[in-house]
């Protein structure tokens, strides 16, 4: 009884001073407790912030603070996470090696190459030269990957107008980059918007020549989806094993809903570290083996990520070297895809044969 009493006057102190010394409180008869105004509670939050969220979360100028910090650090790790294994230019990648329809075609391929646009916020007196594909502001950011969906390397930051085959120019000649170059025999896939020059492999062009996997996929008959003639049966060969690069970018983007929109209140600056630290972190989650359901949708040829950003311009590439090197390099891989074609036809008709 006593602990009762002792209770109950406790309580009518606290009341007594919440109804006499604060304003804003008021008691309701009806549902027998105090109610306070938003203006009060305002008030009171304001004061003792520090001690409702100071074992909770940081605020503020905090949370900038700590959220530069960590994006710093992840920036300077992607270092270490956005590069090829160290022995890339000597093996074979499984991927390959365990595919009939890639092996032995494609043994000294070592990835993919393309570009992608990230929709940016600028200044408005920059934002000119950051309108890139559909009218947007975009900063353009090239990247390699490896048959596992692993970005293998990222430049990000470049404006919206520049085009994917400079950026290409760029990262190549200039070493401080670090772009992990192919050794002689080697080869990256790159499509129609680069040039097919030695270490780099494109598709063959022709207006009537077919590329992309839906190209093949939107034919009424089974006849008019089959590619026609060698150098289509090359391009779905090449299309379908370059697409994963385009599925790599599709499962980055599906995972940072962020990069879909970026926010306004983050300077360019920092809009590039967010792509280069998401990069990262998807490498890390991928090498980390775990079972994620993002990669394993993206992990069949036949996902084709959404594409927001138009088809291939189409744009004729122009190399920057001396044009004797650039023919020359060029007609060495002409030469390159050739021969993989002539295999790959050869093998059809070897097939085609022994099914009869």
């Amino acid at each position: 009884m006593k602990n009762k009493w002792d209770i109950m006057r406790k309580e009518f102190k606290y009341y007594n001073r919440l109804t006499r010394l604060e304003t804003g409180i008021s008691t309701d008869p009806m549902k027998n407790i105090i109610s306070a105004s938003k203006e009060w509670w305002d008030e009171k939050i304001k004061t003792y912030y520090e001690a409702l969220f100071r074992d909770t979360i940081d605020v503020g100028e905090t949370i900038h603070r700590h959220f530069h910090k960590v994006l710093d650090d992840v920036v300077n790790l992607s270092k270490d996470i956005i590069k090829p294994n160290a022995n890339y230019n000597e093996t074979i990648p499984e991927y390959i090696l365990n595919n009939p329809r890639y092996y032995p075609y494609f043994k000294d391929c070592i990835g993919a190459i393309d570009g992608t646009h990230m929709k940016a916020s600028v200044p408005q007196h920059d934002q000119i030269k950051y309108i890139g594909r559909k009218n947007c502001v975009t900063q353009n950011i090239m990247a390699a990957c490896d048959f596992n969906m692993c970005f293998t390397f990222a430049w990000a930051g470049w404006e919206g107008t520049a085009h994917d085959t400079r950026i290409f120019n760029e990262a190549r000649r200039r070493r401080e980059v670090k772009f992990p170059l192919p050794a002689d025999g080697k080869f990256y896939l790159v499509d129609a918007g680069y040039p097919n020059t030695k270490g780099y492999l494109a598709p063959y062009k022709g207006s009537n020549i077919r590329y992309h996997i839906p190209d093949f996929r939107g034919g009424q008959t089974r006849a008019s989806r089959e590619p026609n003639g060698f150098k289509e049966k090359f391009n779905y060969y090449h299309s379908s094993l370059r697409n994963v690069i385009e599925r790599t970018f599709g499962v980055w983007k599906a995972r940072w809903v962020l990069l879909r929109d970026m926010h306004v209140n983050f300077n360019f600056e920092t809009q590039v570290k967010i792509v280069l630290a998401s990069m990262a972190i998807h490498n890390y989650i991928r090498m980390s083996g775990s079972c994620d359901a993002a990669f394993q949708i993206a992990q069949e040829e036949s996902y084709i990520p959404r594409n927001d950003e138009g088809p291939d311009d189409g744009i004729e590439p122009h190399d920057e070297v001396s044009s004797t090197q650039r023919r020359s390099d060029d007609m060495y891989m002409s030469a390159v895809r050739d021969m993989i074609t002539g295999q790959i036809f050869s093998k059809s008709n070897t097939r085609a044969r022994n099914s009869v």
